[in-house]
């Protein structure tokens, strides 16, 4: 039996040729209904501008400001030794996780991006510091998911603790598996980004709100385009055929098909699967609260993508980021089962 092996060159054509295919086959399908379509796209823009962007932008353009004054010196400092003994990771990882868990996707991957192009750090120190500082935020868990969409504040605040007690274990986990290398910011600690005293302050705010700006508009076209390409997956019956198994068992357990929906448009676009589940919750609000937890701590392939846009210069696979929220994920479905299932009535 023969066995044939592809040149790199012939994988990479190989791949170019099926995303190729893949792009011009989802073209052809929105020409087909270009209505229908557009006004997928202008919910899923809606969506964005209503439930993301008035608790994202702020937390965006008010970060970077916070980058460029040097505070992130300070903190680095400060929080090298728990960091180190906690993650393994260097101390302005602490930075990066409290802003993350204050601002939500994908601020910190954003700000990970910004620290190693100004040579802070090194790319194994982003990989382990991204492993506990991709979090959504308390405006989209409380706020969003759990006032807006379930209707209910204490399952919003119940999503938040379990997604801030797992960020912490999974990047425990992850942390300490990945090989310990030698961390550019034990010898950088004078290149940290943006640490500047005599930064003129117009040139700050211009540059934040630019950034900040560019930042908000890649996530707005993430949202709105993964929002419709949710629609075409459903109007092609493609979720039912790749999550056949998913959904038998769904079915065995006697649970609504609607589950499987809001699932399935999860995994793609976060907001779309919580808006799905939501209807459901006061049938069952324990097995719900835990499949948005779940949910959000995966964050849906729109997110990740974002972040791996935020940090395009990192030699950091799509497959590692994935392997990591899905970690995430697990954990807490877990936790947010046995939390709410002590909390919520």
């Amino acid at each position: 039996m023969t066995i044939i092996k592809f040149s790199t060159s012939k994988k990479l054509m190989i791949q170019e040729i099926i995303i190729a295919f893949c792009v011009l086959f989802l073209l052809c399908t929105l020409l087909l209904k270009p209505v229908h379509y557009a006004k997928v796209f202008t919910s899923g823009l809606s969506l964005f501008a209503t439930s993301v962007l008035p608790g994202l932008f702020p937390f965006m353009f008010l970060t970077r400001i916070l980058s460029s004054l040097g505070f992130i010196k300070h903190i680095s400092t400060k929080c090298s030794p728990l960091m180190q003994r906690v993650f393994n990771s260097p101390g302005i990882g602490m930075y990066t996780l409290i802003i993350s868990m204050l601002s939500g996707y994908p601020v910190g991957a954003k700000i990970i991006g910004d620290l190693h192009t100004g040579g802070s750090i090194s790319d194994n120190d982003a990989k382990k510091m991204l492993c506990y500082s991709m979090t959504s935020g308390p405006v989209f868990m409380i706020g969003t998911v759990g006032s807006i969409l379930l209707k209910n504040l204490m399952a919003g605040i119940v999503i938040m603790v379990s997604h801030i007690l797992s960020n912490i274990l999974s990047g425990i986990i992850l942390c300490n598996i990945l090989k310990k290398k030698e961390s550019l910011s034990n010898h950088n600690q004078n290149k940290i980004a943006y640490a500047t005293t005599n930064t003129n302050i117009d040139k700050i705010l211009s540059d934040s709100m630019f950034s900040s700006v560019q930042s908000i508009l890649i996530v707005g076209g993430f949202i709105s385009f993964f929002y419709c390409f949710t629609q075409v997956l459903f109007d092609l019956n493609i979720f039912e055929l790749l999550g056949f198994p998913l959904l038998k068992f769904f079915e065995v357990l006697g649970l609504n098909p609607q589950i499987f929906r809001g699932v399935m448009s999860g995994i793609v676009e976060v907001t779309r699967g919580v808006k799905e589940l939501s209807p459901l919750f006061s049938s069952n609000p324990t097995l719900i609260t835990s499949l948005c937890s779940m949910l959000v701590s995966f964050s849906g392939l729109s997110i990740i993508l974002q972040s791996k846009a935020m940090i395009s210069g990192l030699n950091i696979k799509t497959r590692f980021l994935i392997l990591s929220k899905s970690v995430h994920a697990i954990i807490s479905l877990v936790l947010c089962f046995a939390i709410s299932s002590l909390v919520l009535i």
